[in-house]
């Protein structure tokens, strides 16, 4: 019973609109470091935060399964949505 109380709580965050991810959600530090350096990965960038020096500081089994996701979608839809 907990567990399912549990994954119901991880799912209705999850299906929240991404402005309410930013402001309260699970996008804190960590999680944007980790995307960012997935996605100069995929980018051709390599193991890079900023896309220029390497690093060595980020969960390497988060990052190499998120990569697929930014060859997927090599447009950012996100970052394109946030911006005004």
């Amino acid at each position: 019973m907990v567990m399912a109380l549990g994954l119901v709580l991880r799912l209705a965050l999850a299906w929240q609109p991404f402005q309410f991810q930013l402001e309260r959600g699970a996008l804190v530090d960590d999680a944007f470091y980790s995307l960012t350096v997935a996605r100069h990965i995929a980018q051709g960038h390599g193991l890079s935060f900023d896309g220029l020096h390497p690093t060595n500081g980020f969960q390497p089994l988060y990052v190499f399964l998120t990569v697929p996701v930014f060859w997927l979608f090599p447009n950012d839809p996100i970052r394109r949505s946030t911006r005004p």
